[in-house]
């Protein structure tokens, strides 16, 4: 791989809010393109070997192509009483095309062992749950539970809000959360 390559990375959002008194809808959606010639590919939390020189020194970097991907949300709530918030929602998250398929022959297991944007099915998690204001913004706790009714791949794998990687259909994830202000 060159040290010449370089990744440019071109993202769209749009998001709508409506206030209606006690009740809120939202909606937003997303497009990124992205043209990869220096990826890092990731694997067993070690970098996945491939045609870069190693005896340079350098990090492993692949020319992946390029990637487009597109997602959109909608999610609406109401006030229940003034000191509870009730809200649902949708998430769906697609690869629309990939250049993937030059990595096929990459060691460790190729580009399959990977899993990463190929052939993958989109990601739809649905969402309820409720905000509790204890004491308004200052003290409040807040709870949800979402539903991916079918597989997870890795290109949806987001830790950070508990969604992870599954093999079969019917994942759920519960989180809460207790926020105090000061």
């Amino acid at each position: 791989v060159s040290a010449n390559n370089y990744n440019d990375w071109l993202g769209f959002t749009a998001d709508l809010t409506w206030n209606m008194g006690g009740a809120t809808i939202t909606a937003s959606g997303y497009y990124h393109y992205v043209d990869s010639g220096a990826s890092y590919l990731i694997q067993n939390f070690g970098l996945i070997s491939g045609n870069q020189d190693t005896t340079s020194g350098s990090n492993p970097t692949f020319d992946v192509g390029v990637v487009q991907m597109a997602g959109a949300s909608v999610y609406g709530s109401i006030y229940l009483t003034p000191e509870v918030e009730a809200f649902a929602g949708l998430d769906w998250m697609e690869v629309i095309s990939d250049g993937f398929s030059s990595l096929e022959n990459l060691t460790s297991g190729g580009l399959a062992a990977y899993n990463a944007y190929t052939s993958s099915d989109p990601y739809i998690g649905i969402t309820t749950g409720g905000t509790w204001y204890i004491d308004g913004e200052d003290v409040k706790f807040g709870a949800s539970i979402t539903y991916a009714p079918q597989s997870v791949s890795p290109n949806w794998t987001t830790p950070q809000i508990g969604i992870r990687t599954t093999p079969a259909a019917d994942m759920y994830v519960l989180r809460t959360y207790f926020q105090f202000l000061f």
